[in-house]
């Protein structure tokens, strides 16, 4: 067994605001160790943004946000739509609380632990990823569990106005995703990149009549159910006819842009 963090969804509902946080920023920049946060970032008034909860001392979260920092790069060079992208460390190091494998060998880490050293723990992913802002998460701020509530490598997708346009939970959060958003693999990779593509085409005052404390069944809520499901379904699309090289039969009824 690992120690993993375990979703608690408290910021995955439709439309939640983009959760306040400031904290330390370990990508090597102009705000390389400074603390800042939500409110820069909304204050750059991206076309969309996408924030990933990474242990940024394995590798294939380091491979993830290498992906992903050449998403944003592709998207604003070929489509002209600036997202603005940021993963969020969590508070211990992965080696520090797997309970089992060849990491679990060292045990917890201790107050100097080499593991908890930049060069071992933030550095791997940062240096791989300069379009990815790396935000560190501590027990104080606990900003991972008590304002995203995600899980091991979750994407959250928002549209220009900080809105929560999708949650896209990874196959360490639940068994069987409806979603494919692992950067690591063709589909994953084309579906997260049209989930942000529609996010920047959301009008920024698509939330103003949600009430997230409304009933599920008010007009609202629905509306923001309705925007998930058109997501999921033009992802699958994309992916569906990016693998197979087939069209969409006309008796479907559905129309596709390719340009997405």
């Amino acid at each position: 067994m690992m120690g993993m963090p375990v979703a608690t969804r408290v910021g995955t509902e439709v439309c939640t605001p983009l959760p306040a946080f400031a904290l330390e920023d370990f990508q090597r920049g102009s705000r390389y160790h400074t603390s800042w946060g939500s409110d820069e970032l909304l204050h750059a008034q991206p076309a969309a943004l996408i924030g990933a909860m990474y242990f940024a001392d394995e590798a294939l979260a380091a491979s993830g946000a290498a992906k992903l920092s050449s998403l944003v790069a592709s998207l604003a060079e070929e489509r002209a739509i600036r997202v603005t992208a940021f993963a969020l460390n969590y508070r211990r190091p992965m080696a520090c609380i797997m309970r089992s494998g060849p990491m679990a060998a060292a045990g917890p880490c201790a107050e100097g632990d080499m593991r908890l050293r930049e060069a071992n723990w933030q550095a791997p992913l940062a240096s791989g990823a300069p379009n990815v802002s790396l935000f560190q998460d501590t027990a104080e701020a606990d900003v991972w569990d008590g304002a995203f509530g995600g899980g091991h490598d979750d994407l959250f997708v928002y549209d220009g106005a900080g809105r929560l346009f999708a949650w896209l939970p990874s196959e360490m959060t639940e068994e069987s995703p409806a979603f494919n958003q692992d950067l690591l693999t063709p589909g994953g990779y084309e579906a997260v990149r049209v989930a942000l593509v529609l996010a920047s085409q959301q009008p920024r005052g698509r939330c103003a009549s949600l009430s997230l404390k409304a009933d599920a069944a008010s007009s609202g809520c629905w509306a923001a159910v309705g925007v998930s499901a058109v997501l999921l379904v033009l992802a699958a699309v994309l992916c569906w006819r990016r693998s197979k090289g087939l069209r969409l039969s006309r008796r479907a009824g559905l129309r596709f842009d390719d340009s997405m």
